[in-house]
């Protein structure tokens, strides 16, 4: 409808003569439509009659039509293939959007050079020289530290550019290979704070925006599998790759203080992380080792995490820490959830998967994020309150044998 409204037309290969979007944009735009009118038209063909819910028995019955098999694995590459579609369109509806505003008056904008290569052109954020950017492909990175920075929105074009460039292999390699790239990557990836990188939008974590981009997994090919990846069941309604950034968006609303009336404890405790880069990629990779489904993806992540954080330049005892917390991610909430916490045992093998306190306060986050972003009611007030007192029971038992790392073994042996 914007696109019928500014340019006369709704149809991609008009909008494609006129201008509006690039042939590449046309293209992915008309596969995600042609995939969910094929869904719709077979809901409505089960149903007889108007029906656009895609419940779990109708995704069942579409998997096989579709030629993903009629297995739960199936099922779960169909709705990956679903939710990769609908992202497309998401995108699509932003930059459609974008582009069919325009400004109302009739000042010229405002042109600034904010150096470093980077500039605002009408109050957003964007690069002043294109080659540059392909280039030196760190200046994607930049400019968006500077939105951030500023709380700026980023220029429509600047999005567009770079998520053109981002889907290049060769300009992803650039990217993992500048060491200014690296340290600006994580250092967004750990911020605490939130821009509005779209005119108009919701605050958002540069993290999110890193994602929307392309550029997550331009610096961490690793994560690609899992980007739309589902669970057929209850439990796990997100996908992976959109639990994964919203856990580490969870760590830091707690330790801004957003969330101190519903989760006091770990807001408190978010606030004392003394290795926020740490625990930020522990928390965005916890869960990447379902790239390839079967069990164990606590162990495969965790095997998966020392390349991708040593490629990042982490440091080696950063890189251990975080390898362990994702190793052990799940540890925490089944033994709080199902074992008796005053129970001496259950604290044990607490204490037996995490190194001193700091480590355990690190899992306890962990475990917090992940719970708290697996579905909109997940954390429950038992699970939130078992949960905390866990964490106090192993804390205590901590404090009595020491803080040091060989805390946890004097702590069982007792």
């Amino acid at each position: 409808w914007a696109a019928a409204a500014r340019y006369g037309t709704g149809e991609l290969d008009a909008l494609v003569r006129v201008g509006a979007l690039v042939p590449r944009e046309a293209h992915e735009l008309g596969e995600a439509q042609e995939m969910l009118w094929r869904i719709r038209h077979l809901l409505h063909l089960h149903a007889g009659r108007r029906s656009d819910r895609l419940t779990f028995d109708e995704q069942e019955q579409i998997a096989p039509l579709l030629g993903y098999g009629g297995s739960i694995e199936g099922v779960e590459r169909f709705m990956s293939a679903y939710y990769r579609a609908a992202r497309v369109v998401t995108r699509g509806v932003t930059m459609m959007l974008a582009r069919a505003t325009h400004a109302t008056d009739r000042k010229k904008p405002k042109d600034e050079d904010l150096g470093g290569g980077v500039g605002a052109f009408d109050g957003a954020i964007t690069v002043k020289d294109v080659e540059r950017l392909r280039a030196e492909p760190s200046l994607a990175f930049r400019a968006i530290s500077v939105a951030l920075e500023r709380e700026a929105p980023l220029l429509p074009y600047f999005r567009d550019l770079v998520m053109s460039l981002a889907s290049d292999a060769a300009f992803g390699e650039r990217l993992r290979e500048d060491a200014e790239a690296k340290r600006l990557f994580v250092e967004l990836v750990a911020s605490r704070r939130q821009g509005r990188f779209v005119k108009g939008g919701a605050p958002s974590s540069a993290l999110k925006e890193v994602h929307e981009l392309g550029l997550l997994t331009a610096m961490i090919p690793e994560f690609l599998p899992v980007v739309g990846r589902v669970h057929h069941d209850l439990y796990h309604v997100y996908t992976v790759d959109v639990h994964s950034v919203a856990a580490v968006d969870r760590l830091a609303a707690l330790a801004r203080g957003e969330l101190a009336t519903e989760q006091p404890l770990a807001s408190r405790l978010a606030a004392e992380v003394s290795r926020p880069a740490m625990l930020a990629f522990a928390t965005l990779l916890h869960d990447v080792g379902k790239a390839i489904g079967g069990k164990d993806h606590s162990v495969r992540g965790a095997e998966m995490s020392r390349d991708i954080l040593g490629r990042l330049e982490l440091r080696p005892d950063e890189i251990e820490a975080a390898r362990v917390l994702i190793h052990e991610h799940l540890t925490m909430y089944r033994l709080a959830t199902r074992r008796d916490v005053d129970d001496p045992t259950t604290v044990s093998e607490m204490l037996a998967s995490v190194r001193g306190k700091e480590g355990l306060r690190d899992l306890f986050l962990l475990t917090v994020a992940d719970v708290s972003t697996t579905s909109p009611t997940s954390m429950t007030s038992w699970k939130a309150h078992m949960l905390d007192e866990l964490f106090l029971a192993a804390d205590r038992a901590l404090s009595g044998a020491g803080n040091d790392e060989e805390a946890g073994a004097r702590a069982l042996a007792a």
